[in-house]
């Protein structure tokens, strides 16, 4: 997790948000949130972890009412 020497940074939106069922398989590859309306191949989530991680930070998907928010840091 964050600690001394870290940054934060927090993105959030405020569309449907993540089916709680998906949650845990977010940072899969090729994971999508089931929808056939949206474009991309479920790969975004699982490179930005491998990526953060390769430069000892992390990422995170964090539970709110609205939306999706996300904390990654380096």
């Amino acid at each position: 997790s964050a600690g001394a020497g870290k940054i934060l940074v927090r993105i959030k939106d405020e569309g449907t948000g993540i089916p709680k069922a998906m949650i845990p398989h977010l940072f899969e590859r090729f994971n999508r949130t089931g929808s056939t309306k949206r474009k991309g191949t479920g790969l975004g989530l699982a490179i930005s972890k491998k990526i953060l991680e390769l430069h000892k930070g992390g990422i995170r998907h964090v539970p709110t009412d609205k939306g999706a928010l996300f904390e990654f840091w380096l």
